[in-house]
């Protein structure tokens, strides 16, 4: 085979055919040295060919008559010959053949032939047009991206430079893509497309050589990735590189909802930790100090009920008894303790310790106190007691008028000047009753009167010792639940912020875990230390002693 090339814009069509026998026979064939160049840029093309006929139909007169045909591919492409005068070397013929080749697609391949008729003398040449720029194929993949987040939707950008040899028939091949951890496959067809082409149609495309092309690729329809972290490669082919040119890709796919939950979930933990280390801590601490003066409100509250049974039964107002009651009452009521710095306050407003500024002796003095004058009205309330069972055993008729005026006298022992020490009270006691045997025994007859009985009034101080026993079993309960939560920002920074694909169930549980301290949190919560958050942050963190 021998070959004639026509360069255009750089390119060459080449067209081969037989060589002629050594033997004088008519042939007709292109001499070899008949490469022309034709300018860069120019559609259509221009050059010379030289054509032979040797043999016996070279000696007779005649003239030439071409034809030009297509085998097949392109139908656009035509190639018209017009041929010169011929110029007759000895045996052969020898013709200038003017060619003008057009609507060649650049490195296309197109079989022809060609029909030569002179003097009765046909032959039909084979012959091939390709359009191919001189060199060797390359193509080089720059920029690309190796490693970003994607919600499955946009267009990824990268740039293809072309080498010497244009890029025809360009696509992309893709694999699937599996999730690192679970190895779950996201399937999905791609497209590139240069930079202009804002549709990104999916057609295959041409690229110029010697250029720097920016293209992206796109996927035909969205992938429906779950949260999490996936690998897997790109693969452009064409007609010149059929192996194609493969680069990986990694992709981190999250979502809003999936970030909103776990700042949720961290927000949880902080304000549990705020609960837990803060307001439960503080409650506990004082419920604790409260414990003691429940006791005695408990005790005051028994004492109070029978003063009320009496008062009810017997149409009796225990005025000075009430009123005492009344006083313990409020100097029992939290507000007063904590007015007067036995305890903190319920809400600790952030400060340890919560506001409880005596000492552990002048609450105990000051609890003391309330004993000793609760010890008081037991001690009357067991004189009363000891009155009504004298009235009930005599039928005197004036037995109720001589109890009330024993009660009364009971009850008017709170506001003696004397000191309400238990000898003195019931030495004073003692005479009430025994004023009361006296008067039962002067008596002549007795009026039963139960009308105008007094309202008994319940004794409250706000809190019970059974009511401090819960709340503290219930702190301490959700204490070992959610203890050691750390700080919002921290947690947000890096289990959400820090991490593009998040999102997935390890994720969400690493949040719930966060505050914790759970070594299953992950390794940089087991190697998390306050410093090390500082100065991650940078603050930097005095020493208190």
């Amino acid at each position: 085979m021998r070959s004639l090339f026509l360069l255009l814009g750089g390119t060459a069509a080449a067209i081969a055919t037989c060589a002629a026998p050594a033997f004088a026979v008519d042939a007709f064939t292109f001499d070899t040295s008949s490469t022309v160049f034709i300018p860069s840029g120019q559609d259509p093309g221009k050059g010379t060919l030289i054509l032979k006929l040797t043999g016996d139909a070279a000696t007779k007169n005649g003239s030439l008559v071409l034809r030009d045909g297509n085998v097949g591919g392109n139908p656009g492409t035509t190639v018209r010959l017009e041929m010169g005068e011929p110029n007759r070397s000895g045996s052969a013929l020898t013709w200038n053949v003017n060619a003008t080749v057009s609507g060649l697609p650049v490195n296309s391949l197109l079989p022809r032939y060609l029909e030569a008729d002179y003097a009765g003398y046909k032959q039909r040449l084979d012959y091939t047009v390709t359009n191919r720029p001189p060199g060797s194929f390359s193509w080089n993949v720059t920029s690309a991206p190796q490693a970003r987040k994607w919600d499955g939707e946009e267009a990824l950008p990268f740039s293809l430079y072309v080498g010497p040899i244009p890029a025809t028939n360009v696509r992309v091949l893709a694999t699937s893509f599996v999730a690192k951890d679970s190895l779950d496959l996201v399937d999905g067809g791609f497209t590139i497309c240069s930079g202009s082409d804002a549709e990104c149609s999916g057609k295959s495309i041409t690229l110029d050589a010697n250029e720097l092309h920016s293209l992206k690729i796109k996927p035909t329809k969205s992938l429906a990735a779950a949260p999490g972290e996936y690998h897997g490669t790109f693969t452009l082919v064409s007609s010149e590189a059929p192996k194609g040119e493969t680069f990986a890709f990694t992709f981190y796919a999250s979502s809003r909802l999936s970030k909103g939950f776990g700042t949720f979930l961290i927000a949880f933990g902080i304000f549990g930790s705020l609960y837990v280390n803060v307001f439960l801590q503080n409650r506990n601490e004082r419920n604790a100090k409260l414990k003691p003066a429940a006791v005695l409100a408990d005790q005051a509250k028994i004492v109070k009920v029978g003063f009320d049974e009496l008062a009810a039964t017997n149409s009796v107002a225990f005025v000075n008894v009430d009123d005492e009651f009344k006083d313990i009452a409020d100097r029992l009521s939290d507000k007063k303790l904590e007015a007067a710095g036995f305890i903190g306050a319920m809400i600790p407003y952030l400060k340890v310790p919560s506001g409880a500024n005596e000492t552990p002796q002048a609450y105990k003095d000051y609890l003391d106190d309330i004993g000793k004058r609760l010890t008081a009205l037991s001690l009357i309330l067991r004189g009363c007691l000891e009155a009504v069972s004298i009235a009930k055993g005599n039928s005197n008729p004036k037995t109720a008028d001589a109890l009330k005026t024993a009660l009364s006298s009971s009850d008017k022992l709170l506001s003696a000047t004397m000191p309400l020490t238990k000898e003195s009270l019931a030495s004073a006691l003692q005479v009430v009753l025994q004023t009361l045997r006296s008067d039962l025994a002067k008596a002549s007859g007795m009026e039963d009167d139960s009308s105008g009985a007094a309202r008994p009034r319940g004794f409250y101080v706000g809190y019970t010792s059974e009511q401090l026993a819960f709340e503290t079993a219930a702190s301490n309960f959700v204490g070992w639940c959610a203890f050691a939560l750390l700080s919002f920002a921290v947690g947000w920074y890096l289990l959400i912020a820090s991490n593009p694909a998040f999102g997935q169930a390890r994720d969400l549980l690493m949040c719930l875990l966060w505050g914790f301290g759970v070594p299953a949190a992950g390794e940089k919560l087991a190697g998390l230390t306050a410093p090390s958050v500082a100065q991650g942050f940078g603050i930097t963190l005095t020493k208190v002693a």
